[in-house]
């Protein structure tokens, strides 16, 4: 079981170094480095800035239960252990320590980076104590995982006790007592039955399927499968009054917008970039920060959506029906103009309620004019 465990873990690592070299020697990691130096040497402007009646434990509880909620054990399962290794089910307590051991490691490390992060907020508590409590309750969190989900009930019970422990309550700690209680009733209900193997590997899948999204913006993932989510709400941005079966153009178009909306996370991606940009624009309305929020909203999008291009390379029916290269590039083209602007609207009305539209107007032809280059760096990539 040992050498069985350090096996997967080996090939984990392997597997995760091979596309971080294609992620970390890109030109997005020149793009955030220079913002995270731009925001290290503002920050104690910002956090001085900060007005007397802002909820600094509501705020705390909110962010500190988005780090600490998500709290999957990598088991490193693959589809056919459950078949392999259920005759010896018994005898992986051990792995699974070593599994646990290692996940809590991982996420405790971005724990106490979000906390080095936020301790300037922080009044009245020392940096040990407010780890040792916070890492606490991250192992609290990823027992009652291990047997359970209970995502939404976790989150806001996280929400609660971090609250209440940011404001000085000592309810904070009858709250820990009962989430304590809950992780030993999982651990003694786990004992009684066999492991969820089709949960185990279902999270390992997903998991991996994240990074591999991740990566698949920078290089071609092999093993990335297309993950498809219907989202019957959208079905009225698909309707097109040119939209005919006979018409290739339109047809493409038309095949290229039912992507973005359901495969392959592509919305998704998209959605998130918006409403981290629109709350930063939101809690940090200084003109400096609006000049590179916005530009850099906007190239991250691009440099997502640009891949679906690609999406339908490796399927045949695509290339009988007749449709050339170019056209194909003109519908990425086009459809990249449509979110683009969208996105800028989005961000431009954000920062006209925030600021004024003296600072909003100068910032959105910025954006005009980043959304030209960008089309004109896809017109020269598809030769259309």
């Amino acid at each position: 079981m040992n050498n069985l465990w350090w096996n997967r873990f080996s090939s984990y690592i392997k597997e995760i170094n091979k596309y971080l070299r294609y992620i970390l020697t890109g030109h997005l990691l020149i793009v955030l480095l220079f913002l995270f130096g731009w925001v290290a040497a503002n920050y104690n402007s910002w956090v001085a800035a900060i007005p007397p009646d802002f909820p600094i434990s509501t705020f705390l509880g909110v962010v500190f239960a988005f780090v600490i909620t998500p709290s999957v054990v990598r088991t490193f399962f693959k589809q056919a252990d459950q078949v392999f290794l259920l005759p010896i089910e018994a005898k992986l307590t051990g792995y699974l320590c070593k599994s646990f051991l290692v996940s809590f490691m991982m996420q405790g490390f971005v724990l106490v980076f979000v906390i080095v992060a936020l301790m300037p907020l922080i009044n009245g508590f020392s940096f040990g104590v407010v780890v040792a409590f916070l890492l606490l309750l991250k192992l609290i969190n990823m027992v009652i995982q291990l047997r359970g989900n209970l995502f939404f009930t976790r989150f806001l019970m996280n929400i609660a006790i971090t609250i209440l422990f940011f404001g000085g309550s000592f309810l904070a700690f009858l709250h820990l007592i009962v989430l304590i209680l809950l992780a030993t009733s999982t651990l003694l209900e786990a004992r009684k039955n066999p492991l969820p193997w089709e949960r185990f590997i279902e999270q390992e899948n997903q998991s991996m399927a994240r990074f591999y999204r991740l990566a698949n913006l920078f290089t071609d993932v092999p093993h990335l499968q297309n993950r498809v989510v219907e989202r019957k709400w959208l079905n009225f941005l698909l309707w097109d009054k040119k939209w005919s079966s006979k018409n290739v153009d339109s047809s493409l178009h038309f095949l290229l917008r039912r992507t973005f909306l359901r495969a392959n996370d592509y919305f998704g991606l998209y959605l998130r970039l918006t409403l981290l940009a629109s709350a930063l624009l939101y809690f940090m309305p200084n003109l400096y920060a609006i000049i590179i929020i916005v530009p850099l909203t906007i190239y991250l999008t691009a440099i997502q959506l640009l891949p679906i291009v690609r999406h339908y390379d490796f399927q045949i029916w695509l290339d009988i029906y007749p449709i050339s290269i170019k056209a194909r590039g003109k519908a990425v083209i086009q459809l990249l103009v449509y979110v683009l602007i969208i996105q800028l609207l989005c961000l431009t009305a954000i920062n006209i309620f925030r600021n004024s539209l003296s600072v909003a107007m100068p910032v959105f032809s910025m954006g005009i004019g980043l959304i030209v280059l960008i089309i004109s760096y896809a017109q020269r990539k598809f030769k259309t």
